[in-house]
C-alpha cells in the first residue's frame, strides 16, 4: 500500500496523492499502479472501484 485514508477530505483534488510514498515521503517510480477503492455514500449504499493509474514524470 503505498497511499490509504478514511478522511473524506482528502479526497478534494487539493488534497489528493501526489505520487510519493505515504510511509516514506519517496517519489514512486513510472509505471502502473492497481487502485482498489471502498466507500460508502451518504445514502448507506456501499461501493467498490478497481482501476490503473500511470505515473509519469
Amino acid at each position: 500500500v503505498v497511499y490509504s485514508t478514511t478522511n473524506i477530505y482528502d479526497l478534494d483534488c487539493n488534497n489528493g496523492w501526489d505520487g510519493k510514498h505515504q510511509t516514506t515521503g519517496e517519489d514512486l517510480p513510472m509505471g502502473m499502479y492497481v487502485y482498489e477503492i471502498y466507500f460508502q455514500d451518504f445514502e448507506g449504499w456501499k461501493h467498490q472501484d478497481l482501476g490503473n493509474i500511470f505515473i509519469i514524470r
